[in-house]
């Protein structure tokens, strides 16, 4: 029914949704696939559309307008009488409300009534979610340090499905993906995780960062207060996006993310590390000697923040080629 409804519709501005409901795809696609519909056709094994509005039962039905908007609550409805004689309820007057809809814009519940029957999820129920989300994120988090990246991946973004206002996610996920070498995918969670993470922007909220145990492993000390761990995760994430751009051969870009990283955390030697690369890598692509100044005091002062990291010995390694290239091209 909800095929025919689509086909003798679609040009009035009409669109036919169905979204199983089904926690594996292997449930439902049989379904999908013997019906073949015209019109789309998801699976959304997080339920992620049923929390959010408030479906109970199915087959349930909810309206919405061009604008986005609910003109018609969720109720459960069926598109034909084929199995009334089971569940006692009559199909015609919804679609006959349905069709009127279509043709006149006209519904057949009041703004009023739909409010009313919108139920919201109570706190505990948002609580929930919250928590279901938190453990999600917190399971990214732990499976990027045991370097599993698919894992981590799959975790952060069912957090990210389940709040996806929330910073940390993405972080989790930008770091699995650019260790898994998709640069390009990285740079775009580094980015989000950047805009949603901006305390200068109305879309941070209140943080709950447990990646205390993450900094100190990358050579950062606990700190108490909430900003600095703030701070601290905005430089990860430039130098994320430094590291990245430097990989897909955006040599000005990945400058220009290291610099920030160092804004954040000046002291930082794998910042200097990256960057001092970035140069490298410009120089080496460019032909060009000028970056290779640049890049010898980065290199310079990795060595100078922490002697004993396996970075610093690369750095001074590529000290001595960058002086001797120096020297060998003076005039």
């Amino acid at each position: 029914m909800w095929q025919e409804l689509y086909v003798a519709h679609k040009d009035q501005n009409f669109i036919v949704l169905t979204i199983a409901q089904d926690s594996r795809n292997s449930d439902a696609l049989p379904f999908i696939e013997a019906a073949k519909p015209l019109h789309p056709a998801l699976i959304d094994n997080d339920h992620l559309v049923s929390r959010r509005y408030g479906f109970i039962n199915v087959p349930t039905v909810i309206w919405i307008d061009e604008e986005g908007r609910i003109v018609r609550p969720p109720r459960v409805e069926h598109g034909s009488n084929k199995y009334a004689f089971v569940h006692k309820l009559d199909c015609e007057p919804h679609l006959n409300a349905l069709k009127k809809w279509i043709a006149t814009g006209e519904t057949d519940f009041s703004p009023e009534q739909t409010s009313q029957q919108i139920v919201p999820p109570t706190f505990d129920e948002q609580l929930a979610r919250a928590e279901h989300a938190l453990a999600w994120y917190l399971l990214a988090q732990a499976l990027r340090m045991k370097e599993i990246y698919p894992d981590s991946i799959e975790a952060a973004r069912k957090a990210i499905r389940l709040t996806p206002n929330n910073a940390e996610p993405y972080f989790w996920l930008a770091e699995s993906l650019r260790l898994s070498g998709k640069y390009q995918d990285a740079t775009d969670s580094y980015s989000q995780y950047l805009r949603l993470s901006d305390f200068d922007s109305k879309l941070a909220g209140k943080m709950n960062y447990y990646v205390l145990g993450y900094l100190a492993g990358f050579g950062r000390k606990k700190r108490a207060a909430q900003r600095d761990v703030w701070k601290d995760l905005r430089s990860l994430a430039y130098f994320g996006l430094c590291d990245s751009e430097r990989l897909l051969g955006r040599f000005d870009s990945a400058i220009g993310y290291c610099n920030k990283s160092l804004v954040y955390d000046p002291q930082d030697p794998y910042s200097h590390f990256a960057l001092a690369l970035c140069y490298t890598s410009k120089a080496q692509a460019s032909g060009a000697l000028e970056p290779l100044v640049p890049a010898r005091k980065h290199f310079a002062t990795t060595m100078s923040l922490n002697a004993e990291m396996a970075e610093a010995e690369r750095a001074k390694k590529y000290i001595a080629r960058i002086d001797a290239l120096l020297s060998a091209n003076q005039p």
